[in-house]
């Protein structure tokens, strides 16, 4: 494994990182706008009402909050997979080097086999 990781594996890791904690903050602001409708006031049972729309709004962002951190997720697991999976090959590579083939001794054109 190399000491230090490419360009492009950091690349993917902040990705990584800025997909989950953007994930992260759309869920708590989703969260808290819906903790914000527990207020004491008149709620209307219908489907019609201004309080029902904001709160399926609310449960709207949150999923894509949840689908964020879920992308950012996955988006870490396989670049760890893939490192994993290129330091596994240059473990193997380090440890079996491929045979040189032995030369052929210096002989003349014309020498009897033997």
């Amino acid at each position: 494994m190399s000491d230090k990781p490419s360009a492009a594996a950091r690349t993917w890791d902040a990705a990584a990182l800025v997909l989950v904690a953007g994930g992260a903050a759309v869920f708590l602001a989703a969260s808290k706008g819906m903790q914000g409708l527990l207020a004491p006031h008149v709620r209307e049972a219908t489907s019609q009402s201004v309080y029902f729309e904001r709160w399926l709004r609310y449960r709207s962002m949150s999923n894509v909050g949840l689908g964020l951190v879920g992308v950012g997720i996955a988006v870490g697991v396989v670049r760890f997979l893939r490192d994993r999976r290129a330091a596994a090959a240059l473990a193997f590579e380090q440890a079996n080097p491929p045979e040189v083939p032995a030369l052929a001794p210096d002989t003349p054109p014309n020498a009897p086999p033997g």
